[in-house]
């Protein structure tokens, strides 16, 4: 009996192995960089060609990859107003704490424990003025 990996290097006229070293390729190093499992999965298929009383038969092949994906990062958002924010919108200032306006190194804002103010409270007027009006995006 002939041995199969003859009849895969004969199939296509050996394009069924250089797509399988391409793709095996493409998963070792998916695996490797990802550190998580992969695979591949070969399926053949024999069909009988009709008429001919099983004197021919056709190959049929399908090559498919499983190839890990890294991980992605999360960004940890509160909700204040019905808004996302960055800042937990419950926690207090500290005292002392001064927002500064970069461009011009003004003190756009004092805070303090005892403002009642929290933090999303006091940099509010700062990241509006940031933005700009509302609608410049529209």
């Amino acid at each position: 009996m002939r041995a199969i990996i003859d009849a895969l290097r004969e199939h296509r006229n050996g394009r069924l192995v250089d797509e399988l070293d391409t793709k095996f390729g493409k998963l070792v190093k998916a695996v490797a960089r990802t550190g998580k499992e992969g695979g591949i999965t070969i399926t053949l298929k024999l069909k009988p060609r009709p008429h001919t009383a099983g004197l021919q038969v056709e190959m049929l092949d399908n090559v498919k990859l499983s190839i890990p994906e890294p991980d992605k990062a999360t960004t940890l958002f509160y909700t204040h107003d019905d808004e996302l924010v960055r800042e937990d919108p419950n926690q207090r200032s500290f005292d002392g704490m001064e927002i500064v306006d970069t461009d011009t190194g003004e003190i756009v804002r004092r805070g303090g424990a005892g403002s009642g103010e929290t933090v999303v409270d006091q940099l509010r007027p700062f990241s509006e003025k940031l933005a700009g009006p509302k609608n410049r995006h529209s």
